[in-house]
């Protein structure tokens, strides 16, 4: 497996990724809203804008992760490789990616689906935030971590 930055010519693969990912472990409150903002045209529009890695096996996407300055964005893992390491993985390259990058802290929104793998890799919840795009009002963890 291989980490690669990934290009605007990849973003249907990684928003089907992203959408295999969401369907496999997000709650369904926050499905909707997630899937809508991994669209293809959403992808594309984040590949455009952000710093965009990609856990490549083979010739398959299995893993994405963002970054647009000092906020990590978009770390997803395919539902078949879940629970394998893999999100830690590329967390931790995102993260020696900053470090070369001059960055010394990093935040991140975290779903309380994913609050425990954050919490557990060193992030620490700073703030609460909300989202009122759905009928029912979405809670998010802003986090920080200091490298």
């Amino acid at each position: 497996m291989n980490i690669v930055r990934a290009k605007s010519g990849d973003y249907r693969e990684i928003s089907l990724l992203r959408h295999l990912a969401i369907q496999g472990v997000s709650s369904s409150e926050y499905s909707s809203v997630l899937l809508a903002s991994n669209s293809p045209e959403g992808v594309l529009e984040e590949l455009e804008e952000e710093t965009v890695f990609a856990l490549i096996d083979g010739d398959k996407f299995v893993a994405t992760v963002s970054l647009d300055g000092n906020q990590i964005s978009g770390l997803y893992v395919h539902r078949d490789y879940s629970g394998k390491g893999i999100g830690k993985k590329l967390l931790n390259y995102i993260e020696g990616y900053c470090k070369k990058e001059g960055v010394g802290e990093v935040y991140l929104y975290s779903t309380k689906d994913s609050f425990p793998f954050y919490y557990k890799n060193g992030y620490q919840p700073v703030e609460l935030a909300y989202s009122f795009n759905t009928k029912k009002p979405l809670v998010f963890i802003r986090m920080k971590k200091t490298l």
